[in-house]
């Protein structure tokens, strides 16, 4: 909206993409403890760490570069291919199968609300 606002044009595309970096991004600070963690995040994130000194480094960077890029390839697929919630949600039809889904799942989160969980905001 900024960028139309300033009378820019953006490819969808690449408005989609700055938004979705932007999240990430923003999400390292609201998680981390301290300033220096989250800088230590976006640096690791960006391949500014302290990996990847000699061959061995080297190597093990490699592979993890390509399971990565596996990864972000599937990802991408994954969300550009398929039906979103929004979507499915317009072509849903109830029946037994889905009946018999929801009953389950039903049950087992009445089954799980003993266990202990940590509450996500309890640094705040």
């Amino acid at each position: 909206r900024t960028w139309r606002q300033l009378g820019f044009r953006l490819w969808a595309w690449l408005a989609w993409l700055i938004t979705f970096n932007f999240v990430n991004i923003a999400w390292v600070f609201f998680r981390a403890k301290e300033w220096g963690d989250a800088l230590r995040v976006l640096g690791g994130m960006f391949g500014l760490g302290d990996y990847g000194i000699g061959l061995d480094g080297f190597a093990v960077n490699l592979a993890a570069g390509r399971s990565l890029i596996h990864s972000l390839v599937v990802g991408f697929v994954l969300i550009l291919v398929f039906k979103n919630s929004i979507e499915k949600v317009r072509t849903f039809k109830p029946n037994l199968y889905h009946s018999l889904f929801m009953i389950s799942i039903l049950m087992m989160s009445i089954l799980m609300l003993s266990k202990e969980s940590e509450f996500l905001y309890f640094n705040f």
